[in-house]
């Protein structure tokens, strides 16, 4: 479920929550032992008047898979380098390694 002030565009929110709904799959396919296809986002849209939108996503396909596997890899390779510049924001506070971002000191190490 997510939460926004105005009606979604489907197009975009396909693409902004890709990653996290492909992520899920995995998990869910690791705990069900069953292949993940299908993917919905519910909104709950904050207006006068409340909404819940309902929005069924294209397909979990291996080209969606391999790209998840692609930039997850990145990520940790990148993290293991150190080589990354903190983006502060509302998910550091959940994050396992703020505290190497908050030491950063710019640049990349020797």
């Amino acid at each position: 479920v997510k939460t926004t002030a105005s009606t979604p565009d489907p197009k975009t929110e396909n693409w902004l929550n890709e990653v996290q709904l492909v992520a899920y799959a995995l998990l869910l396919e690791k705990a069900l032992g069953k292949k993940v296809r299908k993917a919905e986002l519910w909104f709950l849209v904050k207006t006068k008047v409340p909404k819940v939108i309902r929005h069924r996503t294209p397909t979990i396909d291996e080209t969606k898979r391999e790209r998840f596997h692609s930039l997850f890899q990145t990520v940790v390779e990148g993290i293991e380098r150190e080589d990354f510049a903190p983006r502060p924001s509302f998910s550091c506070r959940f994050c396992d390694v703020r505290e190497r971002c908050e030491a950063w000191k710019g640049g990349l190490p020797s």
